[in-house]
């Protein structure tokens, strides 16, 4: 699901020979894969998405680990290329879409008041997969919930915007009900205008707009919110880890912002505990000059 985006790229996660040697060669880190998917293995972490303008939680995104039994907590980057390779994406996708609707049904029972947002993140190669969209809405019906509560986000647009199957699964994941988001790396002049055409909900930026002093990220970053309002599209800031990054994309116009400034990736079980602790003291932005 999550790839080599959270690293700054938006290209398929590369299997390094790193990882072949610590694990004994490709046939046993195959092998591997299949014994974590039946020993589930693998778990999502949640990373809270917060509207600083409202002081509410607005939703999370959902990552992918695989909790290896000698190696640890194992991030996408070091598994996903591979299960591409041998058509497990297809089944990390489902499991994915199911574990959601599980999490939100025990969200909505413990806190039926919260209403919130999933943002799950789907490959070009998973979208390259016609019969997606009716493999998710089915678990969805299984759990008699409403789509609309799961925005699926694609990690490469350029090539979602190219590619014929992939333009007609995000067509249908939007017919049905399901929220689109795309990521703001890689947008330009041209890209924003092939995006009028496709109904997406959300655009995602990512630390490269605002960690660095380059004008024409600058620029093209404002041309996206200034898009993003023109066309009533939702932006989300991603990556903020400290005040100074906060205090540069609220000053962008962006209120929705996910990082570790709010919390890192977290356990279902702690994103319950997250939620009931969770204060974000208006006070503290009056102090940094964050005006609302």
């Amino acid at each position: 699901l999550q790839s080599a985006k959270k690293q700054g790229r938006y290209s398929f996660a590369v299997y390094s020979s790193s990882m072949t040697d610590s694990r004994g060669g490709d046939v046993e880190y195959h092998y591997d894969i299949k014994k974590a998917m039946e020993n589930k293995e693998f778990e999502l972490y949640y990373q809270p998405i917060i509207n600083v303008a409202t002081n509410q939680f607005f939703g999370a995104e959902a990552l992918v680990r695989w909790n290896h039994p000698k190696h640890g907590i194992l991030t996408p980057d070091q598994f996903i290329n591979t299960m591409e390779q041998t058509g497990d994406i297809n089944w990390i996708g489902t499991w994915g879409i199911e574990t959601l609707a599980k999490e939100y049904l025990e969200l909505k029972k413990k806190r039926p008041d919260t209403d919130c947002l999933f943002n799950l993140n789907l490959s070009p190669k998973q979208l390259m997969e016609d019969t997606l969209p009716q493999e998710f809405l089915k678990i969805i019906r299984k759990y008699n919930i409403s789509p609309d509560f799961i925005c699926l986000e694609v990690t490469d647009f350029s090539l979602a915007e190219k590619d014929g199957i992939i333009k007609q699964n995000l067509y249908n994941f939007k017919k049905a009900g399901f929220k689109l988001a795309i990521n703001g790396f890689g947008l330009d002049y041209a890209a924003l205008s092939a995006l009028e055409k496709m109904k997406v909900d959300i655009i995602k930026l990512d630390r490269h707009f605002f960690e660095s002093d380059s004008f024409i990220n600058t620029r093209i970053a404002d041309l996206i919110v200034e898009f993003a309002e023109r066309h009533k599209i939702v932006i989300i800031s991603e990556g903020v880890e400290n005040e100074e990054m906060l205090q540069t994309v609220r000053k962008m116009g962006v209120n929705l912002i996910q990082g570790y400034y709010f919390s890192k990736p977290l356990l279902a079980a702690d994103l319950h505990d997250y939620l009931e602790n969770f204060r974000w003291k208006k006070e503290e932005a009056d102090v940094a000059g964050i005006e609302y």
